[in-house]
């Protein structure tokens, strides 16, 4: 970006130094990781006006509640370095949690005030810390070829006390979908994402007391195939599980020192309803005519052998933007084709009202058959191989209205066909809805040429249509592998375009499993 050297070179200086953008271990505030010894780094700003402001010492205070620093005090350290700090109080513990601050001085000796205070809490740290949650999931088992319905699992459960603070631990063979009283707990998308689960799973932690209530709750989690269970690449089905199963521990603490603990067992209901099958590259098949039917207690199963539980210490799959159809959609035969404008990975949200029993079919295309150029015509699937990339959608006959939105797939599209809808739909009917793996860009670029500004966001694009929680090759045929080749080839630019650590931290991991 421009800047105007020579105007602020004549300027007075003043520093006013300051500590911000606090990390442990290249993540902000993280909750329920594992970092007993973090490494903590943070960014320094100066005035506005000033230039070449750097840190000449550092003073970071760390306690048992913010502004506090019972737990540590480094004292003034002489040192430019403000990058993996290494954490000098006590060894951190299971669900322990600590807030964080800093004070720099720069290049002559000017201190700045206390940073806002930053946080970390652990996760559990040991096994027998799940205090007895077991795997569990439903009866029914699919083939190599063949899905099977998505079970959903609940426990209904009391709460007699005041809520101080409430945790959910909780991770799947599978991708899950938890929910507190029907509301979803946390923001993140296809969880718990991939890993080499015959080695290890990842499992999240969510902030759930807000959606705890005095009174009777419910915990519900629906399962999905995804990368442990449905297709992976070109091969079968159940690669590493046979079927979708949840660990799950919820921890309610209250104002008297007691906890309410709701763990996964035998207490626990299956059922199923609509989503009749959900596969990552097949696509997300729903029948809302379809109630959930309980089939009684879940089928609780034993660990499985050499996998380990570790907590998500990175970012996650997230929803970061939505695209509108660039223009109205265009009839080709019995089909209406929507144009989002551009390649997209994600999902879409479809608005429809028919009869019960309606049945829309959805399919999602890169190009049309006649070229990237094109503006009509049918769209091109020859290279999604044996990938159906294909979501069904029948309608239960609600006079106003009933929106699709699948989430336990995703796809790479730019142009959506819509087969079986009932009327004519306008621009409005459809949304894009973009997912990839939570790196925030790390700055901006613009210069004077359109086309060089053009590229470098293509680049960013192309990053986050293949950065669902691995670095993919591609986002939408039978394949969407975590190649090496890809990944080396552009490990450095996103590196550069995006704040990448922790993301590559996790996958290394994954390599060094594999």
């Amino acid at each position: 970006m421009a800047q105007d050297f020579g105007s602020q070179a004549a300027k007075p200086r003043d520093m006013s130094i300051a500590a911000y953008d606090l990390r442990s271990e290249s993540l902000i505030d993280p909750l329920g990781c594992d970092f007993t010894t973090p490494r903590l780094s943070w960014k320094i700003s100066g005035d506005k006006d000033a230039r070449g402001v750097s840190q000449s010492a550092y003073r970071v205070q760390a306690g048992s509640q913010p502004g506090l620093a019972d737990l540590w005090d480094s004292d003034k350290v002489d040192s430019d370095q403000s990058l993996f700090i290494a954490w000098g109080g006590p060894k951190l513990t299971s669900r322990q949690k600590v807030w964080w601050r800093v004070k720099v001085w720069d290049e002559a000796g000017k201190a700045s005030k206390w940073s806002d205070d930053a946080s970390i809490e652990l996760g559990l740290l040991r096994p027998s810390e799940w205090r007895g949650a077991k795997w569990i999931g439903g009866p029914l088992v699919g083939g190599p070829r063949s899905p099977i319905p998505l079970p959903r699992l609940s426990r209904n459960f009391t709460i007699s006390k005041p809520i101080t603070n409430a945790r959910l631990y909780i991770t799947a063979l599978g991708v899950y979908e938890a929910s507190v009283n029907g509301a979803k707990a946390g923001d993140a998308e296809l969880t718990p994402g991939w890993t080499s689960y015959f080695s290890r799973v990842r499992y999240q932690t969510r902030d759930v007391t807000k959606l705890l209530t005095e009174g009777e709750n419910e915990l519900a989690v629906e399962l999905g195939d995804g990368w442990a269970v449905g297709h992976i690449g070109w091969r079968d089905r159940g690669t590493y599980a046979d079927r979708p199963k949840a660990l799950a521990l919820l921890i309610v603490a209250h104002a008297d020192g007691t906890e309410t603990v709701v763990r996964t067992d035998n207490k626990w209901q299956v059922a199923y309803g609509p989503r009749l099958a959900a596969d990552l590259q097949m696509g997300e098949h729903i029948d809302y005519r379809l109630p959930w039917t309980s089939l009684g207690a879940a089928t609780v199963f034993p660990a499985p052998e050499g996998m380990s539980v570790d907590a998500q210490n990175g970012p996650e799959i997230i929803k970061t933007q939505e695209l509108t159809p660039v223009k109205a959609p265009y009839r080709h035969g019995g089909s209406w084709i929507f144009d989002l404008g551009i390649n997209m990975v994600g999902r879409i949200r479809l608005k429809a009202t028919g009869e019960a029993g309606t049945n829309i079919k959805i399919r999602y295309a890169e190009v049309l058959e006649k070229g990237p150029l094109a503006t009509d015509g049918p769209i091109y699937i020859t290279n999604l191989r044996a990938a159906a990339n294909t979501d069904y959608f029948t309608l239960k006959g609600d006079e106003k209205g009933e929106t699709f939105e699948s989430i336990f797939t995703f796809h790479g599209f730019r142009y959506v066909e819509i087969s079986g809808y009932p009327g004519e739909p306008d621009v409005s009917a459809l949304t894009g809805i973009v997912l990839h793996t939570d790196c925030p860009t790390t700055g901006d670029f613009e210069c004077s040429d359109s086309m060089v500004n053009q590229l470098q966001k293509n680049i960013d694009w192309g990053w986050r249509g293949n950065s669902l929680d691995v670095p993919t090759d591609c986002p939408q045929r039978d394949e969407r592998l975590g190649w090496t080749g890809d990944a080396q080839v552009f490990c450095r630019t996103a590196c550069f375009i995006r704040d990448t650590a922790a993301f590559w931290r996790k996958w290394m991991g994954d390599m060094r499993d594999a």
